[in-house]
């Protein structure tokens, strides 16, 4: 995947692969993503808020995954024909004997009100089905190109993963977390989300959500 991202990519687009980057990172066991720009500006608006510590999504992976800032990687086409407003934070993946994972991901850190439908938001859909289009939006680009629609499309298990975390949330302990996880955990369902309607699989991706301080089980 990394050499298709960093190779076929750029080329696709009349980019010369050396002038282009693609930092992935190999991540195991549990870990938390963020979006650092958006966490400053909210610290910044909410001084209450600056002991945050900006984790916005957990994952445990009991093997090794990797991942790029998916974001980070497609604004390099920002000042040329193939820039795309649209995009997703992260993508992972993992390239198992016998079967292969591919996640696309979207996070925020928002209270419910803006996350479900609300006409009166930026985003009147609400940040979940916004951030499913970007998601959608971003598979979308990748496979305009043969061999990522290739890889990606014929990858075991393919997922849209949505990571949301209330601001004002209050972090239960450690015990709490682990005794409610197993009910919570079903991942294929929308927890809080009574006015969204679940979105039927794109290309097989099936559509999960999870909310902070649980983790997405790899």
């Amino acid at each position: 995947m990394k050499d298709l991202l960093t190779n076929s990519v750029p080329l696709e687009f009349g980019i010369t692969p050396s002038d282009f980057h693609c930092n992935t990172e190999v991540r195991k066991g549990q870990f938390s993503l963020t979006d650092s720009a958006a966490c400053q500006k909210c610290k910044l608006s909410f001084p209450e808020r600056a002991n945050c510590d900006e984790k916005t999504l957990t994952v445990h992976a009991e093997k090794p995954i990797e991942l790029v800032n998916f974001e980070s990687y497609i604004s390099q086409w920002d000042n040329t024909p193939a820039k795309r407003s649209r995009r997703c934070d992260y993508i992972m993946w993992e390239n198992a004997i016998g079967s292969r994972k591919v996640v696309f991901c979207d996070i925020t850190c928002s209270v419910s009100a803006h996350v479900d439908p609300n006409p009166n938001d930026k985003h009147p859909e609400g940040k979940r089905q916004y951030a499913y289009g970007q998601m959608r939006d971003s598979l979308d680009v990748l496979l305009g190109i043969m061999v990522l629609e290739q890889y990606l499309l014929t990858a075991t298990k393919k997922v849209f993963l949505f990571g949301w975390r209330d601001p004002d949330c209050i972090i239960p302990p450690q015990d709490k977390v682990e005794e409610s996880m197993n009910p919570f955990m079903v991942q294929t369902a929308i927890h809080d989300a009574e006015s969204f309607t679940q979105p039927a699989a794109y290309y097989g991706f099936d559509f999960v959500q999870v909310k902070y301080p649980f983790p997405y089980e790899w």
